[in-house]
């Protein structure tokens, strides 16, 4: 906290910053009363900070977050993306240069090396990290422990960083607004899973491990300097944070966190592969929201219902059921009874031996035991007139499937097969349907569905 700042003769400073509780992460304000900065002088006895002083930090404050925004703040030389580390197989040839530079990434997991298992020749701690680049897997655990293994149990990313993630887009696209004079954007639109490569970083020094305990959380973006790709122990491939290197917790809106996501997003809309442990955005509902619409204290599981497709020869489904195209035509906060088809999930479940926990997620209690695990996922349903994603939830989840959560999960080859025949089959759904408006977008959940499948004449 020292000021860094050498002046001649009898110089002195006044450094002032904004209070934590003044600028609103959402919004970007700057404060504009001289009780919502610190005000840090050198002097000793005395100083001044008038109203003069106080609306030219208001404009040097607006211009750092501008530029921080619109300018890069890495060189282009010594850019490193985790697409251009080696495979963790690969070995390092005594004959090529050592990989190294400066990358922008995400953190997914801590996972500290326990006293017990230090020696001279461990690091101290290491981080999982993520940039959205590279293929869609992630990288072994670097060791066993129960804290590493915990660390992934919701996800790689977890689903505590996709919801992060989305808390920084939505400052993103705050900052672009007011910039613009204009309404909220939608620039940069929350991914309900991640593509890209899980990488390990290895941090060797303790002041940088101490500042990952101190200021570094599940999905922080962060600076890495001078890092290298190389091997450790037996041929473990991570990036090695060394007594060379530099660590740097990122504020949300950084010129390279907003590229990072925009690229990002891209292999998304490409429909790129998404990688098969990555965790969900998570759901929460809370009720009705003040001005009558579904408030909504979280992001959710699937994507907003914007580009939806419509068969139009057919807007009107049989027997007086509300047809897809109409709950998407229909305002936000109604509830539609509905028949349908089963398409996918979202995630998709290709792995057998992951099964349908890649479906569920996990409550944790007081001393970080486990307490409850639920479903938690998307379906893609369509019908003669649409098709679009529903938000399901743990009941109707246990509904559809004929299982509780914690039994997919023990029993991951069963309900894999159950849930194969349930797509598989073209099977038509009776269930209820409700729409929720959240930030200007319209999003669907599953209410209820019917525990077997409707005939084929009712359809």
């Amino acid at each position: 906290e020292e000021i860094q700042c050498i002046g001649r003769r009898n110089s002195s400073f006044v450094v002032v910053r904004p209070k934590a509780n003044s600028t609103p992460e959402e919004t970007g304000a700057v404060p504009v009363r001289e009780d919502g900065w610190d005000v840090i002088p050198t002097a000793v006895r005395s100083f001044t900070f008038d109203q003069e002083d106080l609306s030219r930090a208001n404009s040097l404050w607006k211009w750092g977050q501008e530029r921080l925004l619109h300018h890069p703040t890495i060189k282009v030389s010594t850019k490193f993306r985790l697409a251009d580390m080696k495979r963790q197989l690969e070995t390092d040839s005594t004959e090529e240069a050592i990989e190294h530079g400066d990358l922008t990434v995400m953190v997914a997991a801590k996972i500290q090396v326990p006293f017990e298992m230090r020696t001279g020749v461990t690091p101290r701690g290491y981080l999982r990290v993520w940039d959205g680049t590279g293929p869609p897997h992630s990288d072994p655990l670097p060791i066993g422990t129960g804290e590493a293994h915990d660390s992934v149990t919701n996800g790689d990313p977890p689903s505590e960083a996709l919801a992060s993630i989305a808390s920084t887009i939505r400052a993103i696209n705050s900052a672009i607004a007011i910039e613009d004079n204009a309404q909220l954007t939608h620039e940069l639109e929350p991914p309900k899973a991640v593509c890209g490569r899980v990488v390990n970083v290895a941090v060797w020094e303790d002041p940088s491990w101490d500042l990952v305990d101190a200021s570094v959380r599940i999905g922080t973006f962060i600076r890495l300097r001078n890092v290298e790709d190389r091997t450790i122990g037996s041929g473990f491939r991570c990036l090695m944070a060394h007594n060379r290197s530099s660590l740097t917790p990122l504020p949300d809106k950084t010129f390279e966190i907003r590229a990072l996501l925009k690229e990002h997003q891209m292999r998304i809309r490409k429909k790129e592969p998404i990688n098969k442990r990555s965790g969900l955005l998570p759901l929460q509902l809370e009720g009705q929201a003040t001005d009558g619409s579904n408030g909504m204290s979280g992001m959710v599981t699937s994507s907003p219902v914007r580009n939806p497709k419509f068969n139009t020869t057919s807007r009107v489904s049989k027997r007086g059921k509300n047809s897809l195209a109409h709950c998407i035509a229909e305002s936000a906060g109604q509830a539609f009874s509905v028949q349908f088809r089963i398409n996918n999930t979202e995630p998709p479940v290709t792995d057998s031996e992951v099964g349908l926990r890649k479906l569920c997620v996990q409550s944790k209690g007081d001393g970080n035991s486990v307490v409850t695990e639920k479903f938690q996922f998307a379906l893609h349903i369509s019908d003669d007139t649409a098709e679009f994603a529903v938000i399901v939830g743990n009941e109707v989840g246990e509904c559809l499937l004929g299982m509780t959560a914690k039994e997919a999960s023990n029993s991951s080859d069963v309900a894999t097969e159950m849930l194969d025949d349930i797509i598989r089959r073209d099977a038509k759904w009776s269930g209820t349907v409700r729409s929720v408006l959240f930030r200007g977008f319209k999003y669907f959940t599953l209410e209820s569905v019917s525990s077997f499948p409707i005939h084929e004449n009712s359809w």
